[in-house]
């Protein structure tokens, strides 16, 4: 690769992980309650969750290929100066990286 060291990776994905780890923390439970205790409201939730995938795939195809491709470029090349620049903080630049795809 580019000589990244371990160091400056490893935070950068105990931080992407963090926040799967939460949601699941708080998903399964509510999933077994509610098949438990009112098990036709799973379809219905499935259904919805399906629309909203569906939703937010035509979203992303339509942000690549419609409006947004200078932003895109302007990020990778921050990328590509963090590789090369130790004293660039990663988990900064990936926190920034999720606020912009997630701000809308």
């Amino acid at each position: 690769m580019y000589g990244v060291k371990a160091a400056r990776e490893l935070p950068v994905a105990c931080s992407v992980a963090q926040g799967p780890f939460k949601n699941k923390l708080i998903v399964v439970p509510l999933a077994l309650a509610i098949s438990a205790i009112i098990p036709w409201l799973i379809t219905p939730l499935l259904m919805i969750g399906s629309a909203y995938l569906c939703f937010e795939g035509v979203e992303k195809l339509a942000h690549k290929f419609l409006n947004h491709q200078t932003q895109d470029v302007e990020h990778h090349g921050k990328i590509v100066e963090a590789l090369i620049d130790p004293n660039i903080d990663l988990v900064a630049l990936e926190k920034t990286k999720d606020k912009r795809y997630h701000s809308s």
